[in-house]
């Protein structure tokens, strides 16, 4: 009689949702689940008891009682686990149900269905009355198996837009869900914008002047307030995984101008490369990464033709002043007040010419024992050269190490901390770029807190690849 007066008593937590629905509330999921085990148990021992066969008709009742409302009640949870997922997809958004059609129609059939089972609990209230209703639980089952058709489907949609932009696969599905759904709205996209190119913080985006509700990227910027901008504005419109594989082509285009543009502005006198009035507008006028990358370059020519010259002694000489003179106009720099991000950028510019000096004063000791531009000592560093190209105006960096050869990628890199380079550092770096070469891996493996990863990340950052 106990449990008979408990459940007439038991009404159904149902709680708003989005204020215009309704679900089952967490508290009411568990306080159900206790009492149905509590009463579950006690009807187990009833049953175990002599003098079951009196009670026997009120106990089974109660046991097939209790067991069809567990049964419809996981059976609910579950519809409505998945429906609070698909709903904001399926009535959020009209991109994603012209994309699904098929499939938002079953789950309006669904939504209505289950919405009608809410508004029942609502009025009925009682638990009993409500999970005992005849044909609920069959109902609960098919809007089950439609909702997993359902995600199954939209799974493979998802899958098809992450083959089309793999820079998807790095986002969770809820992220790109929502990218979907707001294609046409570039302000909507900028958030998970970071997540898909590390280096960019955000797209520039004016108002189209043809179509004011269309907008034009002009640029990006990274994380540390760097600006770059676009070689020519690009019109947001269509899909947005063709939108956003047009935006990466428009930043690595602008990264391949600059990168010519800072080369030429560096060679116009290769002899005077490293005069002040040179080095001022350089760094001044162009992106971090551009000028490690060039410098890099400028690097390697100048370290080759000093290798490659008759007088290979007296050319090292001249150049391991001139890279003296050249840190120490750097280094001068950095004590003058600037901005954050051109602190950054030349806190990033200045370690990696520092390694280009140390890597000068070792060959410039060897050149007093025969090193040349075919000595192994030279070849083992990682060395940039810029070449034109008829397939690209704007010509392409190969970066190579002993005998391999990689392409620069022109991922926009920002100006991020970069790793100060040892003779381990190097040798793990021909390791894998030896690696990649013969389409291998590489695992670099030591104690932990040695900078593995920091290694495997900063060769990236040298390849501009995210």
């Amino acid at each position: 009689s106990e449990i008979e007066e408990e459940w007439f008593q038991m009404d159904l937590g149902v709680v708003p949702y989005k204020k215009i629905f309704c679900k089952i509330g967490a508290a009411a999921v568990e306080k159900l689940n206790e009492t149905l085990e509590n009463n579950q148990l006690q009807l187990s021992t009833a049953k175990n008891s002599p003098y079951y066969n009196t009670f026997a008709t009120r106990i089974n009742h109660w046991i097939k009682t209790l067991n069809d409302i567990t049964e419809s009640l996981d059976a609910a949870l579950l519809v409505q686990q998945q429906w609070m997922y698909l709903e904001s997809i399926f009535l959020g958004s009209e991109l994603i149900r012209k994309q699904l059609p098929e499939e938002s129609t079953l789950f309006l059939g669904v939504h209505n269905g289950w919405k009608a089972v809410m508004d029942r609990a609502v009025k009925v209230k009682n638990v009993q009355d409500i999970f005992t209703e005849v044909g609920l639980l069959k109902r609960l089952n098919g809007y089950n198996a439609d909702l997993e058709k359902i995600q199954k489907n939209l799974a493979q949609f998802l899958a098809g837009k992450r083959k089309k932009f793999p820079r998807f696969y790095f986002l969770s599905d809820q992220d790109l869900l929502e990218i979907l759904a707001n294609a046409r709205d570039p302000k909507a996209v900028q958030p998970h914008i970071n997540k898909l190119f590390v280096g960019i913080k955000k797209m520039n985006l004016v108002e189209n002047k043809y179509d004011s509700k269309k907008f034009d990227a002009v640029g990006m910027t990274s994380k540390d307030k760097e600006v770059v901008d676009f070689n020519e504005p690009y019109t947001i419109d269509g899909e947005v995984e063709d939108w956003l594989k047009d935006i990466e082509e428009s930043a690595r285009d602008a990264l391949r101008k600059s990168t010519k543009l800072a080369l030429a502005r560096l060679h116009r006198n290769k002899a005077k490369a490293h005069d002040p009035s040179v080095l001022s507008g350089w760094i001044k006028d162009f992106p971090g990464q551009m000028l490690i990358t060039t410098g890099q370059i400028h690097w390697t020519m100048r370290c080759h033709e000093s290798l490659a010259a008759e007088k290979v002694r007296r050319e090292m000489r001249h150049l391991k002043k001139d890279w003296q003179s050249y840190m120490i106009y750097l280094a001068k720099q950095m004590t003058k007040p600037m901005s954050k991000t051109m602190r950054k950028k030349m806190s990033a510019l200045i370690t990696i010419e520092v390694h280009a000096r140390e890597v000068i004063n070792i060959l410039k000791k060897l050149a007093k024992e025969g090193a040349n531009a075919n000595s192994f000592d030279w070849k083992k560093q990682l060395r940039f050269r810029f070449e034109d190209s008829k397939e690209c105006k704007w010509g392409n960096v190969i970066i190579e190490q002993t005998n391999t050869q990689f392409d620069y990628q022109y991922e926009y890199q920002g100006n991020p901390f970069r790793l100060v380079i040892t003779p381990l550092t190097d040798r793990c770096y021909m390791t894998l770029t030896t690696a990649l070469s013969l389409a291998r891996g590489g695992s670099p493996m030591g104690p932990a807190g040695t900078g593995k990863t920091e290694t495997v990340k900063d060769l990236a950052k040298n390849m501009a690849i995210n």
